[in-house]
């Protein structure tokens, strides 16, 4: 996957609303919102929408907007907060039966346990791009679009070895740089949310 760069010229056709710099943040992204999204709110087409929503937002307010990270940012802020509105919405409305049983079905632990689980997803997926650039590749082939390290050793010239640690690296990193935002969570966890991740996009 192409790493986007936040120069003078991007930005500008950004602002100025061109279709391509639009195209490559809808194809960096737009998977990756939905999982997010999807994992709070457990509907996938209300996932959908809501992150095409989002996109809107991004086109609407594009201006505001002067480097990758604040888009970024700005992506997986907007789609939480819609996912939150999302489950505010649906628990207070007059609900269809079929809506009746899927909140029935749920408790608010299980809800907030998914609010959670987003959170700490959407932390972890922007802290990869803090990554050093060999490790950041290795990680998002590994990990974002699930190639085998036989896959990435021929894609990017590395030994398996050295794929292996750049992994390696890869997880301490994230460990301590989630560490230092206070959250602590174990390589056993860390790892599952990358696979789940990894073969759900």
């Amino acid at each position: 996957m192409k790493q986007l760069t936040s120069t003078p010229e991007w930005i500008s056709a950004f602002h100025n609303g061109d279709g391509a710099p639009f195209r490559e943040l809808f194809d960096t992204y737009h998977s990756k919102l939905v999982f997010f999204s999807w994992q709070m709110i457990d509907r996938q087409d209300a996932a959908e929408d809501i992150v095409s929503d989002t996109f809107a937002k991004l086109f609407r307010d594009r201006k505001k907007f002067e480097t990758i990270d604040h888009i970024a940012a700005f992506l997986y802020t907007a789609a939480r907060n819609a996912s939150l509105d999302h489950i505010k919405h649906i628990r207070r409305k007059t609900a269809s039966h079929a809506e009746i049983e899927y909140l029935t079905d749920e408790s608010n632990e299980d809800i907030e346990k998914r609010i959670i689980y987003g959170d700490l997803l959407k932390r972890v997926v922007l802290e990869i791009d803090c990554l050093p650039e060999s490790q950041r590749e290795v990680m998002k082939l590994a990990y974002v679009e699930g190639y085998k390290d036989e896959e990435i050793s021929k894609q990017l010239s590395l030994s398996k070895s050295t794929i292996r640690v750049y992994k390696g690296r890869g997880i301490e990193f994230l460990q301590n740089a989630l560490s230092k935002k206070d959250i602590h969570i174990s390589n056993a966890l860390l790892l599952t949310l990358l696979i789940n991740y990894s073969t759900t996009i």
